[in-house]
């Protein structure tokens, strides 16, 4: 493997958030590579008066190609997304961009953007052909899952399937996970997948677990169930709204 392949991803995944706090909110995110390069990828981008959005992506292979795709994904998102567009109209405005710009690469990807507004108390999703987020409601200890509404973007202009509006109540000590397929297709040596039900029993176990210590210890559980054999990617993005009472300090965005 070059050197030169070695800086670029070094180069391309320090843009990667890696912490940040405020007074209502952490954020944490950690990855877990399969290969030097690939297509995982996620921002964090503030919008102001306590509302913040976060996105994570998956372009397809595990290469120079995966990386600028997924890099070129998130330039759109951070160009677009102050300008006033929902969710929907993001991923619909994403898709047509890649069809119309990068069709010829082959290469396609799946998405998932959340808004959070603590004044309003709720997160608006929208998913394409990405896996479900989960949601801790720290209210009632209730898993949900936020499932996407449409399909893989890049593929075909416009969407087969609709990408509706959709909102849940996000309250303090609520938890956000946003997380790549490598998560759930971790696999032990029978075979059978870590999947959401590990995802369901390492959260219950850890609802009390600061947000850091979460995020990491989620990607190291699913390491060891597939004994560090993991098949692709593995990048996790999670959301914590801090409990009633808990202040802290604003900490850097940057990797």
């Amino acid at each position: 493997m070059s050197e030169e392949l070695k800086q670029a991803a070094r180069v391309h995944y320090s843009f990667l958030p890696d912490h940040y706090e405020d007074e209502w909110l952490e954020v944490a995110t950690r990855l877990q590579p399969r290969a030097i390069l690939g297509g995982d990828y996620c921002s964090l981008v503030p919008l102001g008066r306590r509302r913040f959005a976060a996105c994570i992506t998956d372009a397809t292979g595990h290469n120079l190609a995966s990386a600028l795709y997924a890099a070129r994904i998130n330039t759109y998102v951070l160009t677009n997304i102050l300008q006033g567009q929902d969710p929907c109209q993001l991923v619909t405005g994403l898709n047509r961009f890649l069809c119309r710009n990068l069709t010829d690469s082959g290469m396609y990807a799946s998405f998932f953007v959340v808004y959070l507004d603590a004044e309003a108390g709720e997160v608006q999703y929208a998913g394409a052909g990405h896996p479900a987020a989960l949601h801790y409601s720290d209210a009632d200890g209730q898993i949900n899952w936020l499932e996407s509404q449409t399909t893989l973007l890049g593929l075909e202009y416009p969407l087969p399937v609709d990408c509706p509006h959709r909102a849940v109540p996000f309250g303090q000590g609520d938890r956000l996970l946003l997380y790549t397929d490598g998560l759930t297709e971790a696999r032990d040596s029978s075979g059978s997948q870590f999947g959401r039900s590990g995802i369901s029993r390492y959260a219950n176990s850890n609802s009390g677990t600061g947000n850091d210590e979460f995020v990491a210890g989620l990607c190291t559980t699913a390491c060891d169930y597939s004994q560090g054999n993991l098949t692709d990617d593995v990048l996790c993005l999670g959301i914590r709204v801090k409990p009633d009472g808990q202040n802290g300090t604003r900490a850097n965005t940057d990797g």
